[in-house]
């Protein structure tokens, strides 16, 4: 070299310019990720190639860091001043990188960055892990895919309740007198999972059958009833008839059966209005409430377990006394149709950070109708409790 006047070391050149056309330091490169687009929490893999120097193609020996700005680098050799960037060697032109998507979607892309570096000594020397960053020689930017679901539980429950004690005249001597209760109940209680809601920025979504997948549902329903009648004379009783029933049954909740319809309480025609009102655009949506309503339908059926009894007995002037003319008990097995609606039950759509959010209702709702007696024996009406309780969390959907 020193006889050769043409020698770089000859020449009037910065020694760092020299250094850089001998190694061939990485002044550029290309970055192929193989799926364009990512979704959340998803690894793939990314082939870094093509380096180029300022003479031409890099050596092997030089080293190259790789950094994601909101994903990870799973493999290479973490550095020592940078735990998200990866030091690899450029051996024989090609690295394979794992990318791993972010956990979130607070934004919808990433980049992933790729740096040069003047250390070119052997491991033992300057181990990988000391490496120096230098200069970003190659960028690419990836597409985040943000798959969202709901999953939560939903009960309701539907009771009727009547109880009466009550007579009425038949004749001038006869009154007849009843005793009745009747309760029965039906429950449902349903985990269940379904696609993205998006009632917060679109003011309403209706979800059918085939939108909802009931993960773990049961139906249980029971009846309890007595009916107790005698008719009274002026001396003794004529005749006493006592029926009783019970009834209870479990069973799954099939697929198909549940339907929902979420509503904005203030949808308006107004783009800009709906935006501010759904929270779009705002600085921070964090702990967001928006006032909904909820539709529920559930049109379904079980099968139940019956155990009935009837008893009756009668004055018998032969026999001087009461004499039992009916003495029967049977149990069989009936298909029993629930048919359970919830009207515009009130609910809250809670925005938390990350794109997260909760829905929380609850309904209970008491009524009355006219019973079968109500009339002849001043019976008072038949009660109707109907409860329904939805606790649904949004978030990312997992494969």
């Amino acid at each position: 070299m020193f006889r050769n006047n043409d020698a770089k070391m000859r020449q009037d050149l910065p020694l760092e310019g020299i250094m850089w056309e001998f190694e061939s330091t990485p002044t550029e490169c290309q970055i192929k990720p193989r799926k364009r687009v990512v979704k959340v929490g998803q690894t793939t893999e990314v082939k870094v190639s093509g380096f180029l120097g300022q003479t031409g193609p890099s050596r092997d020996f030089n080293r190259i860091i790789v950094k994601a700005d909101r994903g990870e680098i799973m493999n290479g050799v973490e550095s020592s001043s940078d735990p998200k960037a990866r030091v690899f060697k450029v051996g024989r032109g090609v690295v394979s990188v794992e990318y791993k998507a972010p956990e979130s979607c607070e934004e919808k892309t990433d980049t992933i960055r790729v740096y040069n570096s003047c250390d070119i000594a052997k491991a033992a020397q300057i181990p990988l892990t000391k490496t120096a960053i230098r200069d970003e020689i190659a960028a690419k930017e990836v597409e985040i895919e943000c798959e969202w679901e709901w999953t939560g539980t939903i009960t309701i429950q539907q009771t009727y309740r009547f109880d009466c004690e009550g007579e009425r005249r038949t004749d001038d001597v006869t009154v007849q007198k009843i005793k009745v209760s009747d309760i029965s109940q039906t429950k449902a209680t349903m985990n269940i999972k379904t696609k993205d809601i998006g009632v917060a920025d679109e003011g309403i979504e209706f979800l059918s059958g085939r939108d909802i997948t009931i993960r773990s549902g049961m139906f249980t329903f029971s009846r309890d009833l007595s009916d107790d009648r005698k008719s009274v004379g002026k001396e003794r009783i004529y005749a006493h008839t006592l029926r009783t029933s019970k009834e209870n049954g479990t069973s799954q909740i099939e697929q198909g059966v549940l339907s929902l319809t979420f509503m904005k309480e203030n949808i308006t025609s107004n783009p800009a209005e709906f935006q501010k009102s759904s929270g779009e655009g705002t600085a921070d949506d964090k702990d967001e409430t928006i006032p909904i309503k909820i539709h529920l339908n559930l049109i379904a059926g079980c099968k139940v377990s019956l155990e009935r009894t009837s008893f009756r007995e009668e004055f018998n002037a032969t026999a001087g006394g009461m004499v039992t003319t009916t003495d029967d008990s049977w149990t069989q097995e009936e298909d029993h149709p629930v048919a359970m609606a919830v009207p515009k039950m009130d609910a809250q759509y809670i925005k938390t950070d990350n794109g997260q959010a909760r829905i929380v209702a609850s309904y209970n709702e008491t009524s009355t109708r006219a019973g079968s007696y109500d009339v002849e024996y001043g019976c008072p009406p038949v009660s109707s409790t109907l409860r329904c309780s939805i606790q649904l969390t949004r978030q990312l959907k997992k494969e």
